[in-house]
């Protein structure tokens, strides 16, 4: 089915800015068929979207491939954007059926891996990180 020399290992190793494009045209036709079906698990792809999506708009914003700093910083603005709008679906679409259920999932996808490599845990560090860890389960 596959030609011989194809080498599908490394198809995934870096993210590509020009992929934004794509994550953008589906995110726009989620949320106009979400709001036309108004499916809790409609908010499953939209979810995984933003989470890719906060690691390929960071090569297009800063044109560096090395700034993982910047990296870590879009992850947690984009896990903590997610969380937010899962509240807020929560307050105004009530809880049941429960719409923010999968952005509570892929935000804290996005969230937690960059806020555990921001690297350099200390006593302090360590305390924020577990009161954060805290207040996420609560």
């Amino acid at each position: 089915m596959f030609p011989a020399a194809t080498n599908f290992q490394s198809f995934n190793v870096y993210v590509k800015k020009s992929w934004i494009w794509m994550e953008v045209g589906t995110l726009v036709m989620g949320v106009f068929w979400l709001v036309r079906v108004q499916f809790p698990f409609m908010l499953a792809p939209l979810g995984f979207i933003c989470w890719y999506m906060s690691m390929d708009i960071v090569p297009l914003l800063f044109s560096s491939w090395g700034w993982w700093q910047k990296r870590e910083d879009v992850s947690l603005g984009f896990g903590v954007g997610m969380m937010i709008v899962a509240r807020i679906a929560e307050y105004t679409l009530g809880a049941e059926p429960d719409f923010g259920f999968w952005l509570y999932l892929w935000g804290l996808i996005t969230f937690f891996p960059a806020l555990t490599f921001r690297g350099g845990v200390k006593e302090v560090g360590g305390v924020v990180y577990l009161l954060i860890m805290g207040s996420l389960i609560s």
